[in-house]
Order: structure tokens, then sequence, then C-alpha cells
């Protein structure tokens, strides 16, 4: 089994339940809405627009944490929070940390009280910071996958990442069917740890790799310019040793000697590795 292709298709699997999740909440908050969370603003009412408030200020938490880890990795890859962290830890400890933030966030959201806001802001806010982290630790996947595969890779990951606020929308309608919050939010904690194990084990096994690819793809970097110059150089001079054996081979011919094309190409040969022959 190539265990390459199972961190690929489990990095994008993650990604399009979990990296952008927090982002279909208006389907949550119907959820919500309709179990009375938050209600006891309310007074004789079910829900209320002090209700709506405080859910709204769940996930505009939540979605700040995450906006703002996302800034932090666009500014520059080299200087930002998360690159930083995954430079030092790699992407196994930082799957493992988004992972468990995102197993702590879905179990909160389910067996959380109905009037207990504190325990939905940390909910939320875990759900934000999870999701920062494994987005932004998806994208090692590029590096790893190589150049023939990168394109296909990065952009599958984005695009997982805008279908991910669909997953709040397909509980809405399994709640509609007869789940419960509990049963929904619980079932996809354990998910969660099963698959965040499975890709922090997986990232454990090609880490090296990666950083062997970081490694090989920043000394390109380092020698590009000096390449490109000593590429110039040796064009020119082997230029100029075409032009000199033309010339030695046009006097030959002159004087009624016979130099084929392979005598020419020899000759070049043999002035640039430097053997001069009498």
């Amino acid at each position: 089994m190539d265990l390459k292709k199972v961190l690929t298709g489990a990095t994008l699997a993650g990604h399009f339940i979990f990296a952008g999740i927090m982002f279909g909440w208006g389907s949550l908050q119907v959820i919500f809405e309709e179990e009375g969370i938050l209600n006891d603003v309310c007074g004789e009412d079910h829900s209320c627009p002090n209700q709506k408030a405080k859910l709204n200020l769940i996930y505009t938490i939540s979605s700040t944490i995450f906006m703002f880890g996302a800034f932090f990795s666009g500014i520059a890859i080299d200087n930002s929070v998360y690159w930083i962290a995954i430079d030092i830890y790699g992407p196994t400890i930082i799957a493992s940390a988004g992972g468990i933030c995102i197993t702590l966030s879905m179990f909160l959201f389910g067996v959380a009280g109905n009037q207990d806001e504190g325990m939905y802001i940390i909910a939320g806010i875990l759900a934000g910071a999870g999701s920062s982290l494994v987005y932004i630790c998806g994208f090692s996947l590029g590096c790893l996958v190589g150049p023939e595969k990168v394109s296909i890779v990065m952009t599958s990951l984005n695009c997982l990442f805008d279908a991910s606020a669909c997953v709040f929308l397909l509980f809405y309608y399994l709640y509609e069917a007869g789940f419960s919050r509990r049963e929904l939010f619980v079932g996809l904690a354990i998910f969660a740890l099963i698959l965040y194990a499975s890709i922090a084990i997986l990232w454990y096994i090609h880490e090296e790799e990666l950083y062997e690819k970081y490694a090989l793809a920043d000394s390109e970097d380092a020698d590009g310019g000096a390449g490109l110059g000593v590429g110039v150089a040796m064009e020119v001079e082997v230029d100029e040793v075409s032009k000199n054996n033309m010339l030695t081979v046009k006097n030959g011919q002159d004087n009624g000697d016979t130099l084929g094309v392979d005598t020419e190409l020899e000759l070049g040969v043999i002035e640039m590795t430097g053997v001069h022959t009498s």
C-alpha cells in the first residue's frame, strides 16, 4: 500500500470536513435555536434577538481566530506564526494539535448544556484554532507529492476547504431526520480523533522525506542566480570554442587537409577539458 496516497486522501478528507466547518454556522445556528440553546435571555419566548446575538458572538470569535491564523500565514511564509510552528515542530505535531482542538470542539458542542454559554464559546475558540491549524498544515502536502501532482493537490485542498461549509447543512438535515445534537457532534468528534491520529502517524512516517524535499528546494533557490551566471558564461565559452575550431577547420581545408564534423566536435571537447596536443 502506498502510504503517501493514504496520507493525501486523509488530508483531503480532513479539509473537506473540518478545515472550514465553522463557515457553515448558519445551518448550525438553526439547530441551536430549535433546541433553545442560550435562550435564557428570551423570557417566555423560545427564540429572540438576544439569543441570536449570543450565537453570533460564538461564530464571530471562532471565525476571527481562524482568520487571524490564516492572515499571519499569508503575510510571509517564513515569518508567520503557523509556518514558524510547522518549521519548528513539523506537520506531525501541528496536525495532532489541530486534530485535538477540533475533537474537543465537536465534543463540547455535543455535550454542553443548553444555557452553558462559556462552554459554547470555548468550543468555538477550539474550532477556529483547530481548523486554522489543519488548514495550514495541509499545504505541506504540496511539497511531499512532488511537482507533477502539486497543482491538483493544492487546488483540491482549496476547493474542499470551501466545500466544508456544507457539513453543518448536512447536520441540519440529519437533525431533522431524527438524530440528536449529541449524537451528531460526539460521532463527529470520534471521527476527527481517528482521522487526525491517522494523519499524524502518516506524517511521522513521511516527515523525513518532506524535510529532504524542503532542503532540496531551498538549495535550488539559493543556487538559482549563480547557476544562471555559470550557464551563460559556459555558453559564451562554448561559442568561442566553436568559432576557434571552425577557423581551424577552415585553415586546414585551405591547406588541402580534410577535417570532418567529428574532428571539429572533438577539438571542442579537447579545448574545453583543458587537454592540449601539439
